[in-house]
């Protein structure tokens, strides 16, 4: 049969087939929810994207070892498995969640928080992985995934030494790489002088670790700079020529020194006295919400220089393993996910993430007042401008709140 004559679903049927996995176990090894999964492989709604197909390859290859023609998977064009490495892993071994890992010389089942906690593991291993990889990252997703912890959790996995930003509008070159600052002179006087930004600072700790001791060794303490909502600051003016500087193929080398705009004031004893470089132990890690409008403030010379992976809910929903409510709150935060998935106009940028159900610790466990006070006000406003709003509000309560369950009435004493 010509593979360009199966449909989208089709093709991905042969794959898992041919992987000896199912559709879920495909969906989980690409981060991806089962039911957005199966949306998104509909011909007659989105079909695969070629985001969708490079996440797929991208994970395969990374997590089984198995190279898929990605062009196969768009088109049918060519073989579905272009190489399988004969060090590729069992299925079992990326699946734990439907799979249980034997442990120890009992090679008993790990049990559900231990899978959960081997998840999370895995999951932040790759993340790792990535940032190593690529120096740069951004992780993208819908407001309250966690996007924020998991880059706490990310360097800590590192063992590394953390500095911590939020862009913001007012946020500027000065800030981040260096400027004039006032300064009191004693006598009544302002004077200004050249001050480092904190990136620039954070580079010179950096450059100094790297730098061989007495004995020839090099230090390989990573550094991993934490940039909060990335998006929110007007990157171009904020980075300045360090868009250069920050460039993964640049890194450490001398022969990239970039010339900063106040380089002539750098002294002599100045680690970057004769240019700036981003020291190769140094990661630079962003977080982003992809559906603020302030996205588009994000210039095409600043993506190139990131990769860009998206987190959703179900990467941090350990997060809420900290409730005594946490198996309820993660089953009706997925309920509830799965149905914004369904909504065209929506999808899984919209999803509602664990921070969110944090809120339940405080309230007492109370998923009625979470709702009515946290949850419902944030999906009108994503639904603003839709039509039958109506409708799909009620269709989310439903998911929300599951079968068989009615919201608490509270009775008002008129007299």
């Amino acid at each position: 049969m010509d593979n360009r004559s199966l449909t989208e679903r089709e093709r991905i049927d042969a794959l898992v087939f041919r992987l000896g996995i199912s559709i879920r176990q495909l969906a989980r090894l690409v981060d991806m929810n089962e039911n957005t999964f199966y949306h998104i492989t509909d011909n007659s709604r989105f079909g695969i994207s070629e985001r969708t197909a490079s996440k797929i390859c991208y994970n395969l290859e990374e997590k089984m070892h198995v190279i898929v023609n990605r062009d196969w998977l768009l088109n049918g064009n060519g073989e579905m498995i272009l190489k399988q490495r004969e060090s590729s892993p069992h299925v079992n071994e990326v699946m734990p969640s439907d799979n249980p890992m034997k442990s120890g010389t009992n090679r008993r089942k790990m049990n559900r928080k231990e899978v959960s906690a081997y998840s999370e593991k895995q999951r932040i291993e790759d993340f790792i992985y990535l940032l190593k990889t690529n120096h740069n990252l951004v992780l993208t997703g819908a407001p309250g995934t966690g996007k924020t912890y998991l880059t706490q959790q990310i360097a800590k996995g590192m063992g590394a030494i953390t500095k911590f930003v939020q862009f913001h509008p007012s946020y500027d070159y000065t800030d981040f790489v260096e400027g004039l600052r006032p300064f009191d002179r004693g006598d009544g006087q302002i004077g200004f002088e050249r001050r480092d930004g904190v990136f620039k600072e954070f580079c010179k700790l950096a450059a100094k670790n790297n730098k061989e001791d007495p004995l020839g060794e090099v230090g390989n303490q990573p550094f991993v700079f934490i940039i909060d909502e990335i998006n929110r600051g007007e990157a171009s003016k904020i980075f300045g020529e360090l868009f250069y500087a920050i460039d993964p193929s640049c890194r450490g080398g001398k022969d990239y020194l970039v010339q900063t705009q106040y380089q002539n004031l750098v002294p002599d004893t100045d680690v970057f006295a004769k240019g700036f470089y981003v020291p190769e132990n140094v990661y630079i890690l962003a977080t982003m919400n992809d559906i603020d409008r302030s996205v588009e403030s994000m210039d095409f010379a600043m993506r190139r220089r990131f990769t860009w992976k998206e987190v959703t809910p179900a990467d941090t929903q350990s997060m809420l393993d900290t409730l005594s409510c946490a198996e309820e709150a993660k089953a009706t935060m997925e309920r509830l996910n799965n149905a914004i998935a369904e909504i065209d106009g929506l999808g899984a940028a919209y999803m509602i993430g664990p921070s969110y159900f944090l809120k339940l610790g405080k309230n007492g466990g109370d998923f009625d007042k979470l709702w009515r006070m946290n949850i419902e006000p944030l999906l009108k406003e994503y639904l603003r401008g839709f039509r039958k709003t109506t409708e799909i509000i009620d269709k989310f309560r439903k998911a929300y709140f599951g079968e068989g369950y009615e919201p608490k009435v509270e009775l008002i004493d008129e007299n």
